[in-house]
């Protein structure tokens, strides 16, 4: 359990907010990143696969990301609402979800209900269950034994599901038998232990860093949004750059403003102009063909609203 402690130095406040759950998480990470390194037929294909996903497009997207990211947490700072005691779960927030987030804005123009559903699973019941499962926690030896249980569990469940032998069926479903108990063994542990040590539970550090994963995450998503409408008009002016190299002298230029004052900061409709209408331009030759095309467009828009 978290608790707050008056007069904690900064390095022991982190430290305390490790539960024998990340300890054991740590440990298992820095096998395996021993491991790698002293493979050497991994260790070289380190360098090409870091390169290819630190590419300056991806990179400066990121810690475009990170500064808005640190900015949301100056203004929790200021309401009290962010502590270094948060600082290990809002790590593994933006490892998790920020980053998941960020693959995912570039199909969000294709999604009409994404940020929806992105802040109806922050509000879920399940939030509350994860959190809970999260905290309470068991013994460090019973958690270095159980992570790379489950790790396996979970890996040989996936190969055996990609495997389209029927003979693989029942091992499949064995394995996800076995993750499931597992899970609700878990489950149940964690909501026991809640039930039992009420008092401590419910106090104001908790709350804290049970809305801290929702508050963030929803606090993400006008950066995801420009960043998916920046992804998708990125995609239509390369096609339209294409389309227009052999065309009249300013075509691009005119064609591109067309796109802006049609769409503007929609991304849904953006997205649809993208999919829809977004390869015609290889048959379109002038501005004033451009015109009619976006009128043709907006028509259509207004029929399909």
């Amino acid at each position: 359990m978290r608790q707050l402690i008056e007069g904690r130095s900064d390095v022991q406040v982190v430290v305390d907010s490790l539960t024998n759950r990340d300890i054991a998480l740590a440990v298992w990470l820095l096998i395996a990143l021993a491991a790698m390194l002293f493979t050497k037929s991994i260790r070289v294909t380190l360098g090409p696969l870091l390169k290819h996903a630190l590419v300056w497009q991806i990179s400066v997207r990121v810690l475009l990301m990170v500064a808005y990211i640190v900015l949301v947490i100056m203004v929790e700072r200021r309401f009290k609402l962010w502590d270094l005691s948060l600082l290990k779960d809002t790590v593994i927030w933006f490892c998790g979800t920020a980053l998941v987030l960020f693959g995912r804005s570039v199909n969000a123009g294709d999604k009409p209900r994404f940020f929806r559903n992105v802040v109806i699973d922050n509000l879920k019941l399940t939030v509350i269950i994860e959190f809970i499962v999260s905290t309470y926690v068991f013994p460090l030896w019973v958690e270095l034994l159980l992570v790379p249980l489950i790790f396996l569990l979970a890996a040989l469940a996936a190969v055996a599901g990609i495997q389209k032998e029927k003979k693989y069926e029942p091992t499949r479903k064995l394995l996800n038998r076995a993750l499931a108990v597992v899970g609700i063994y878990i489950t149940l542990h964690a909501i026991f232990g809640a039930v039992a040590d009420f008092k401590n539970f419910a106090n104001v550090v908790n709350l804290k860093d049970l809305v801290l994963a929702p508050i963030l995450s929803i606090a993400l998503l006008p950066f995801i949004y420009a960043l998916a409408l920046q992804s998708v008009y990125e995609q239509i002016f390369l096609r339209i750059d294409h389309f227009g190299q052999n065309k009249d002298k300013g075509f691009s230029r005119f064609a591109k403003r067309q796109v802006l004052l049609a769409c503007n900061v929609r991304l849904g409709k953006a997205g649809r102009f993208l999919k829809r209408s977004a390869a015609r331009l290889a048959f379109i030759e002038s501005n004033t063909e451009m015109l009619a095309h976006m009128r043709a467009f907006k028509v259509n828009e207004e029929e399909t609203a």
